[in-house]
């Protein structure tokens, strides 16, 4: 008996060392990962060739066969900087998202990632079979719009496979991921400010000029990177807070730089979830001290580019009314809501030809209808845009009931439906996994029932 028992307790020890190790080796490449992250996008930034590619697979499949909750974080890091590199109109993430899969098939078949169905998991297939169904009628009555079914189809399918891993991985990591997408957002801000971009004379900060990209979309995703980084350097060290004041002055210049009235909003409505969330988080003095600190340099940046403001909001207000302040979307919208009567079920199907044809032949403008809830209704009708509701609100519910960072959570997720509403791309690679990843961490029934640590 005593043989037995002894036997048990050297088991557990062993089996206790060897689950140590293995966090061990986790953590040891979690906090490499800011690092690798920063100089890849440095790199891609001076080097923007072939080369400068096949190091930074090397590196993403290097760190994901050492760690896979590593490489996640990686991933995540990397998708911001997307438009450093562009080759034949397939970005960085499309190879990353491979190297991803790739892993993901490996983890499931060490039983590292639980696939039961849940209705977070639901959401994502209702999703996905709405953008399959969608194409394929599109394409057997107009002609078929790979570029969209693709995208749609491998973000999506990305989105889920993140939801599904991080739902079993321990809540402490998503500091990690807070803290590394805050300090490669800041290298980012210093690629496109310094190394790609010129400086405009009349108001003295840089007009962004990335290839193949759209300079507003790269504003949203740094505000949303910003502020939901910030909590992660929350402490006692002086230092962590010299880093936020450090990234902060970086980073709002390419907020204000992009000349995005969307980035903005979406900055404010991000301060305000960091300040509900700090003062759960910090002491009273200490939440004071940082209360003050941020104040100070947003609205220091505000002054200094008040002008810029000005001209976005009330100048184009006073010249054109609503219409203005908009840049003529609400036209552009009410022409995909006219076009969306006429097919009020199930829409145009999944395409943006024959979106900015119809939006065209209203407006005479060939363009898109630039909301995404428009599009959602315009392209999939009522039955798609009951699927994209109960997706909504099933984020809605998942994060409401989140026992850390659920201010920060909820004010990127309401980001994401306010850019949604300015014309931002609703199926979008980077705010879909970082709500699958955010969805994940806060699903507690499913890490009381995982089968790995």
């Amino acid at each position: 008996m005593n043989e037995m028992e002894n036997t048990c307790e050297f088991c557990k020890a062993d089996s206790q060392q060897f689950s140590n190790s293995f966090v061990d080796k986790d953590e040891r490449a979690l906090r490499i990962v800011p690092i690798l992250s920063i100089v890849s996008i440095l790199y891609l930034s001076f080097f923007n060739d072939l080369s400068a590619l096949f190091l930074l697979l090397c590196t993403a499949l290097l760190i994901g066969i050492y760690s896979f909750e590593a490489f996640i974080v990686f991933y995540i890091s990397m998708i911001p900087a997307q438009g450093l590199f562009v080759i034949g109109g397939t970005t960085i993430d499309t190879f990353l998202g491979v190297i991803f899969l790739f892993l993901f098939v490996l983890d499931y078949f060490k039983n590292r990632v639980v696939a039961s169905i849940d209705r977070t998991t639901v959401s994502y297939i209702l999703l996905l079979l709405m953008v399959m169904a969608s194409s394929l009628y599109v394409s057997l009555v107009e002609g078929p719009d790979f570029s969209v079914f693709r995208s749609n189809v491998l973000v999506l399918t990305a989105a889920l496979m993140f939801y599904l891993k991080c739902r079993v991985m321990r809540k402490d990591k998503i500091r990690y991921i807070m803290k590394t997408a805050f300090l490669t957002s800041c290298a980012i801000s210093f690629s496109a400010l310094h190394i790609v971009g010129t400086t405009v004379m009349n108001w003295g900060f840089p007009r962004l000029l990335i290839p193949n990209t759209n300079p507003g979309w790269l504003g949203i995703i740094i505000a949303m990177c910003t502020f939901f980084g910030v909590p992660a350097f929350q402490g006692k060290s002086i230092w962590n807070y010299l880093v936020i004041v450090f990234v902060l002055v970086i980073n709002l210049q390419v907020i204000l730089a992009s000349q995005s009235r969307t980035a903005w909003v979406i900055s404010l409505i991000l301060i305000l979830a960091l300040f509900m969330d700090s003062k759960k988080a910090l002491s009273r003095k200490g939440y004071f001290l940082f209360a003050v600190m941020i104040i100070i340099v947003f609205v220091a940046f505000i002054v200094v580019g008040w002008d810029l403001i000005y001209n976005r909001f009330v100048v184009s207000f006073e010249r054109a009314g609503l219409t203005g302040v908009l840049s003529g979307r609400d036209i552009l919208a009410k022409a995909g809501l006219e076009t969306f009567k006429k097919f009020p079920f199930f829409g145009i199907g999944n395409s943006v030809i024959l979106e900015r044809q119809y939006v065209g032949d209203i407006t005479g403008s060939y363009n898109i209808a630039h909301n995404g809830y428009v599009m959602v209704l315009l392209r999939f009708g009522l039955v798609g845009f009951l699927f994209f509701s109960f997706f909504i609100l099933n984020v809605l519910r998942n994060l409401s009931k989140a026992t850390q960072f659920k201010f920060i959570f909820l004010g990127v997720f309401f980001g994401y439906l306010f850019a949604v509403f300015g014309g931002a791309n609703y199926f979008g690679d980077y705010y879909m996994i970082i709500i699958a990843t955010i969805m994940g961490f806060c699903n507690d029934e499913h890490k009381k029932k995982r089968i790995i640590r």
